[in-house]
């Protein structure tokens, strides 16, 4: 997981609403929407976390070779949320 959400569903949410969301949300995500033993996932899950990530581990461990694509866009998608969450932490602690 990316160091940049928490920061930004922090700062958004407050932290009690942070901690639950960064609880449940990750769990959602894998277990409901990314699991390969239930049917075929909606076209929009592409877009939450750990989709790549997810295909790059059963790459990694049911073949013999990692699917390039999908690694590319987990590193992507970890720094652009990195990227994200260093400029709202930013922003919200900047001192004029």
């Amino acid at each position: 997981m990316s160091r940049g959400r928490p920061v930004v569903v922090g700062i958004v949410l407050g932290r009690l609403g942070g901690v639950y969301v960064m609880l449940f949300s990750p769990m959602v995500d894998v277990l409901m929407f990314q699991n390969p033993l239930a049917t075929d996932a909606p076209e929009w899950t592409t877009l939450l976390p750990s989709h790549y990530a997810t295909n790059v581990l059963f790459d990694a461990v049911f073949t013999s070779s990692v699917d390039a694509w999908d690694f590319g866009a987990a590193v992507a998608y970890a720094v652009g949320l990195l990227a994200i969450g260093v400029l709202v932490f930013y922003r919200a602690t900047d001192v004029e």
